[in-house]
């Protein structure tokens, strides 16, 4: 994430101590970074402060909770916080990095799956991301009134855009930050108490004292700042890696400095007559060695990388006064250094996405870029990949984004490029898109497009989402609240149909599922909100606007769960983290026809701790389960769920297979066997009268005779026999030393 190892020389190196100042956070707007601010919230949501078990697939309400905590303790400072998270992944740039980071979580997840405890993987800044945890974040912000937009593109330029336009501190961990112009500064992450944030004054990283330290005024001051970005670029970050860097670093790495960024900003600035970025960028064309074409890729890319850094510009800061411009959400600029632009979709999808209610993965793919399907599931390698389990939920989602407006033949060619786990890791993958007009055997309607749904029913667009989900006809008696969440059981259940190998499902799996989510909403009601998300994000955005006080939100505090010992059951997991999977898919299908059914509250219905150790505790039956929770709707759900489906019992094995007998012993199998039939039956006739008593461990004589005549029966292996001198010869075998 950002230049390589700069914050560990900014935070840590004598050089750079004079680069920061001590900072009080009160009475003041911030801008947060809500992805990096995410996973900082997962780590601390733990007891104690401390992470959870990041294994079994998220808990949580520790976490709505923790962040519930974290932004009533900002607003009683009179800190006004809104978040910026990251919209459509637009960048070609940035894919090389992206498949890397994919690669090592794959590689995180499957350590995680084996390990006994999760502190022997996970390094400090290392975190397991929850399937729901963006969405329960978001979730939390709105219902304690902190507004959440979502960026067009890469979240970072808008978000130090917007705190140039205020004039107040940006709260991340990601270096980028570092070389950004930003007059309010840089609160590190790493130096904020999460428990406590406003107790005690924070250190803040000011970009300007950096460049007058006397390490680098002397030889670099007064740079121009098109030129500090290219010396950024230079030192490498996501759209510039190591690898495109082989041939330049050479040029700089002679000159004085503990870091890339230094010896860049030295080389530039030894330069003779190298003043401005275009000058530059012509310095480092003559001196590259390599071929043209390798030359060009790196050119456009630091190019790209510059313009990033850039936020001074006055159309980046148009852009973000536009993001927060309430009258304005249904609009966009033109900005030709995006490749993302949303001004060919509806108004209210725009609206809808950009305060977090609709499906970012969606509009990916429209904007033809690979959409990621890994990295937040931990799952049994030795199975099919979890990403496969709504793959026509998904082809139908992309069919109503791209096939709009489009002829049969074309839209039925569409395809979208996927990034998912494979056999041999990170697999890119075409999945197609379900472009049918009408979609046979699923949906007795045609399949609307984009521009068709603002004018359908409420009702219309429900029954799409159900016929999608294979529910239609089984839960349209139940209350709006519990639709979709029983919809996406029977989905679930139905996933062996779909996915060839997969852990089998049990009813006990659903009967844990059930509880867990009946425990956290004992009513009829159901885990829905009671007014969709993006309308009440609009509320706090126009309240944060205004600049209106909002009164704290009291929450109680949660009991926090006793992390998972041992090594886990992945296979239990891995079933769980299916259905998380669905009920994500669902949500974001829900969102692509306007949100036809409410949000779920999605932190109340899962915690992944609890539901592992209730479905592994041996000591609990199905009927324990059930007794956890004190709601008659358990077993009218449990029969909406799974009305139709055959369910496996959870007592039901799997029986082996006996070995072929040998062809010698096939009439003796056969004897053997028929007597055993002849006795077993006498057996169970004597056992269902209670003729028979057998008191302790004793076994009856006809017992003792009946297994020694089995045993008599039964074939036995031969060592092998060879002629040796006209003899028979009967070798012992030992067995082979490895």
């Amino acid at each position: 994430m950002g230049i390589p190892k700069l914050t560990t020389y900014l935070c840590d190196n004598p050089e750079a101590k004079g680069a920061w100042d001590f900072y009080k956070l009160e009475n003041t707007r911030l801008v947060i970074d809500g992805m990096n601010l995410m996973g900082s919230l997962i780590k601390s949501s733990g007891p104690r402060g401390n992470s959870g078990d990041l294994r079994c697939g998220g808990q949580y309400a520790e976490f709505y909770q923790r962040v519930c905590e974290f932004f009533t303790d900002l607003r009683a400072h009179g800190v006004e916080a809104i978040i910026i998270l990251d919209g459509i992944r637009s960048s070609e740039a940035k894919q090389a990095t992206l498949k890397t980071r994919f690669k090592q979580r794959i590689k995180l997840y499957a350590a995680l799956a084996r390990a006994r405890d999760q502190r022997d993987i996970l390094r400090e800044e290392e975190v397991a991301i929850s399937p729901w945890s963006t969405y329960v974040m978001t979730e939390a912000l709105v219902n304690v009134g902190v507004p959440c937009i979502t960026a067009d593109g890469e979240a970072d330029s808008v978000t130090g855009a917007l705190a140039r336009l205020w004039n107040c501190p940006v709260l991340s961990n990601d270096s980028d930050f570092f070389i950004f112009d930003l007059p309010g500064g840089l609160i590190h992450l790493r130096d904020l108490d999460l428990m406590r944030p406003c107790t005690r004054k924070v250190r803040r990283f000011r970009r300007s004292k950096f460049l007058q330290s006397p390490a680098l005024s002397s030889f670099v001051g007064g740079i121009e700042e098109g030129l500090i970005a290219l010396a950024a670029s230079m030192a490498g970050n996501d759209y510039v890696t190591s690898q495109e860097l082989r041939n330049l670093r050479p040029l700089y790495l002679r000159y004085h400095g503990e870091h890339f960024l230094c010896k860049a900003l030295f080389w530039l600035a030894a330069v003779k007559n190298c003043t401005t970025l275009e000058q530059g960028l012509h310095v480092v064309e003559r001196n590259v060695r390599a071929s043209p074409s390798l030359r060009d890729d790196l050119l456009d890319r630091l190019r790209f990388s510059v313009a990033f850094y850039n936020i001074t510009t006055p159309g980046r800061q148009g852009e973000a006064q536009q993001l927060v411009n309430v009258d304005s959400l249904y609009t966009t600029n033109i900005r030709p250094h995006l490749v993302c632009q949303l001004d060919k979709f509806p108004n209210w999808l725009i609206s809808a996405f950009r305060l977090g209610g609709f499906s970012s993965m969606a509009l990916t793919a429209a904007q033809g870029q690979p959409v990621s399907q890994t990295g937040i599931y931990l799952e049994d390698i030795t199975q099919d990949p979890i990403s496969k389990v709504d793959c026509d939920m998904r082809g139908v989602m992309y069919g109503i984004v791209l096939a709009a407006g489009k002829r049969e033949a074309e839209a039925s060619a569409l395809h979208v490029s996927e990034m998912a786990r494979g056999s041999g890791g990170l697999q890119v993958q075409d999945l197609k898109v379900v472009a049918k007009r009408s979609l046979e055997g699923l949906m007795p309607e045609a399949l609307p497009s984009l521009g068709e749904i603002e004018a359908m029913s409420e009702a219309n667009r429900a029954r799409v989402v159900l016929h999608v989900l294979g529910a239609s006809g089984f839960v349209e008696d139940l209350p709006i609240g519990w639709q979709i969440p029983i919809a996406t059981l029977r989905y679930w259940l139905c996933v062996p149909q779909r996915v060839r190998n997969t852990p089998q499902i049990t009813d006990r799996h659903v009967i844990t599922l059930l509880a867990g989510i009946l425990r956290n909403c004992p009513d009829s009601s159901g885990p829905a909100y009671e007014t969709e998300m993006h309308i009440k994000n609009l509320e706090n955005l126009k309240l944060f606007l205004s600049q209106s006080p909002c009164s704290p939100v009291a929450r109680d505090r949660i009991t926090p769960v006793s992390m998972v010992s041992g090594k886990l059951e992945v296979s239990a997991i891995h079933i769980f983290n299916q259905w998380q999977r669905i009920v994500l898919s669902s949500q974001q299908l829900n969102s692509v026809l306007n949100f036809p059914f409410p949000g779920l509250n999605l932190h109340v219905m899962y915690d992944g701790v609890w539901a592992y150790s209730t479905f592994t505790n041996t000591r609990l039956s199905n009927d324990d389960i059930c007794q956890l929770v004190s709601s008659p709707l358990l077993n009218t759900l449990y029969l909406a769920a799974t009305n139709g489906l055959e369910i496996t019992p959870s007592s039901a094995k799997k029986a082996k297979t006996p070995p072929t007998p040998d062809k010698s012993a096939q009439s003796a199998s056969a004897a053997a066997t028929s007597t055993r039939a002849a006795k077993v039956k006498k057996r169970q006739l004597v056992n269902a009268f209670s003729v028979l008593e057998v008191e302790g461990d004793e076994k009856s004589e006809e017992e003792e005779s009946d297994k020694a005549e089995e045993q008599r029966a039964m074939p036995m292996s031969q060592p092998p026999v060879q002629k040796v001198g006209g003899r028979r010869v009967t070798r012992k075998t030992h067995p082979r030393k490895h």
